[in-house]
C-alpha cells in the first residue's frame, strides 16, 4: 500500500508542450515530473512529512527511468531514499545539501553517479552501491562527515576528483579491476591509515590518496601496493609511506622488481642513490644487506652482473 500511495500524483494537471508531458502537482502530491518518449524523469520532489521514500519505479504507468539535477537539494526530511532498478541517469547534484538524508541505495542501474550527487549530505552514514556502478562522479561524497565506511561494487572503474574529500572515511577497499582515482579522490579527514591500491589502477592524479585537506602529505599514512605498478611509482613520487605486497620474493639485486638482474637495475640503483625519485624494491637494491642503500650496493650489484 505504501509503494502505491508514493506513485500516486493526485490531481495533476497535464500540460503537453514541445512534446513534453509536464505534470504540475497539487500539495499532497510527491514529485514533480517531465515525460518524454513515454518515459519519467522526476524533477523535483515536493511531498512533505517523509523520513523514508521508495521512488516509484512507475508514474502513471510511465517508467521513471531519471533524477533530474538538484531534484531533492536542500531535503531536511528525508533519511532513507531507495532509487529504483528502473532508474539508470541522476542529474547533477540530486540530493545537494539533503541535511537529513542518513541512508541511500543505489541500484546497478545507474552506471555513474552525478557531480555532487550527494555533496554537503552531512548525516550520511550508509551508502549501497550495487554492482554495475562503474563510476563515482566529481565531488559525489563532499562533505559526508558521517560517512566512515563504504563498500565499493567490484564493477567500479573510476573514483572522480573529490569524491570522499571531507568525509571521515576510518577504512576504503578499492576493487580490483579499478583503473582511475581522480585528484582527492581518496583524501578524506578521518582515522584512514591506509590503503591496498590494487595493481590494475593505471592513473592517480596529484592528490589522489596520502594527502590532508590542505595538500599536505600524511606521515601516517601508507600506500600498500605492488612493484612497478602507478600505485607505486605515484608513492615514491610524492613521497609518500608505502609498503609492497610482493617484495618477499624480490631477489637480491632485482631493483626495480622486473624479475631480472641486468643493467637497467644498476641504472635505477644509481638514480635512487643519487636522490632520484625512482621507485625500487628495498629488499632487491639493499644489495650487500646491509640494512642500508648507498654506494656500496652499486659496486655490490656491478659485481654481480659481471659475474653472470
Amino acid at each position: 500500500m505504501f509503494r502505491k500511495v508514493l506513485a500516486v500524483i493526485s490531481a495533476a494537471v497535464v500540460m503537453f508542450t514541445c512534446g513534453i508531458v509536464t505534470a504540475a502537482a497539487e500539495s499532497n502530491s510527491l514529485f514533480e515530473y517531465e515525460v518524454n518518449g513515454g518515459e519519467v524523469t522526476i524533477t523535483k520532489y515536493i511531498g512533505s512529512g517523509k523520513t523514508t521514500l521508495y521512488i516509484p519505479p512507475k508514474i502513471d504507468n510511465m517508467k521513471v527511468t531519471a533524477i533530474g539535477e538538484y531534484a531533492f537539494d536542500h531535503n531536511e526530511e528525508l533519511q532513507t531514499v531507495v532509487i529504483p532498478t528502473s532508474v539508470s541517469n541522476v542529474g547533477e547534484g540530486a540530493f545537494y545539501n539533503c541535511t537529513g538524508l542518513k541512508s541511500l541505495y543505489v541500484p546497478g542501474s545507474i552506471k555513474e553517479t552525478p557531480t555532487k550527487f550527494c555533496y554537503n549530505c552531512f548525516y550520511l552514514e550508509t551508502v549501497v552501491l550495487s554492482s554495475g556502478l562503474t563510476a563515482l562522479g566529481n565531488a559525489s561524497f563532499v562533505h559526508c562527515r558521517k560517512l566512515t565506511q563504504i563498500k565499493l561494487p567490484d564493477t567500479l572503474k573510476t573514483i572522480g576528483g573529490g569524491a570522499f574529500l571531507e568525509c571521515n572515511l576510518s577504512s576504503i577497499e578499492l576493487p580490483d579491476g579499478l583503473e582511475e582515482i581522480g585528484s582527492w579522490g581518496l583524501c578524506s579527514d578521518g582515522d584512514l591509515k591506509s590503503v591496498t591500491i590494487p595493481a590494475s589502477v593505471k592513473t592517480l592524479e596529484k592528490y589522489a590518496v596520502g594527502y590532508d585537506d590542505t595538500g599536505n602529505v600524511k606521515d601516517d599514512f601508507t600506500i600498500n601496493c605492488y612493484t612497478g605498478t602507478e600505485a607505486h611509482r605515484y608513492a615514491v613520487a610524492y613521497g609518500i609511506n608505502y609498503e609492497l605486497l610482493d617484495s618477499d620474493g624480490i631477489k637480491s639485486g632485482d631493483v626495480n622488481g622486473d624479475g631480472n638482474i641486468d643493467m637497467k637495475d644498476i641504472t635505477d640503483l644509481q638514480r635512487y642513490v643519487n636522490g632520484w625519485k625512482v621507485a625500487i624494491v628495498p629488499t632487491g637494491a639493499d644489495v650487500d644487506v646491509s640494512g642500508e642503500i648507498n654506494m656500496k650496493d652499486i659496486t655490490t650489484l656491478q659485481k654481480l652482473i659481471n659475474s653472470k
